[in-house]
């Protein structure tokens, strides 16, 4: 099994790149947030990697951190939550807030993800439940609220079809003259923005 390549990008799709390994492509499906951290660096890159097989097909999921791929692994173990649905949580909160739902036994914030209603956030949160590493305890502490707000917006922003590099300025623009905005006033904020932009 395939646990990490480090290599280049040579792909930009909205939820998944291929890495050049040694001139082999690997294509690698990742949640937003990793995406954002591995195009930051283009010609550098290395992930940690989940490879999940099917009966029809393999696939590579890749994650930035060792705490994004052990909830990964965690989701899948819960009934009824398999790889879309889990990669679509990541897309909509933040590891360490989602480690701490966990612990609080906190349904909200599954619930931001597409397709995941009450119940199966509340099997989540009830079958997760004391099941976190003590090794993510630093990845559950309590986050920079700007730094929520932001990765909120960036994923409500994807959800509207905006690439990662059309946003990066303008969200970035509006946390610097809205710090203490919350999600929604920041996408509001940087679709002015991006609105603005000649095409």
């Amino acid at each position: 099994m395939i646990a990490s390549l480090c290599g280049r990008l040579t792909d930009d799709a909205p939820d998944r790149t291929v890495i050049d390994v040694g001139g082999v492509g690997y294509r690698v499906t990742c949640s937003q947030q990793t995406l954002t951290r591995l195009r930051a660096r283009p010609d550098e890159v290395a992930l940690r990697v989940h490879t999940y097989v099917r009966e029809q097909a393999i696939t590579l999921y890749g994650f930035h951190d060792a705490a994004e791929e052990t909830l990964f692994v965690l989701l899948l173990s819960v009934h009824g939550v398999g790889p879309a649905a889990a990669l679509a949580i990541l897309n909509r909160v933040q590891t360490g807030q989602l480690l701490r739902a966990v612990a609080d036994e906190d349904p909200a914030p599954f619930q931001a993800a597409p397709g995941i209603g009450r119940k199966t956030a509340l099997r989540i949160v009830n079958e997760l439940h004391g099941k976190i590493p003590d090794t993510l305890a630093d990845a559950a502490a309590p986050a920079d609220p700007a730094d929520s707000a932001r990765t909120l917006a960036r994923a409500a922003l994807a959800s509207l079809g905006y690439r990662d590099q059309e946003v990066d300025g303008p969200l970035a623009e509006a946390v610097r003259l809205h710090p203490d905005a919350d999600a929604p006033a920041l996408v509001r904020q940087a679709l002015r923005r991006l609105r603005a932009e000649p095409a």
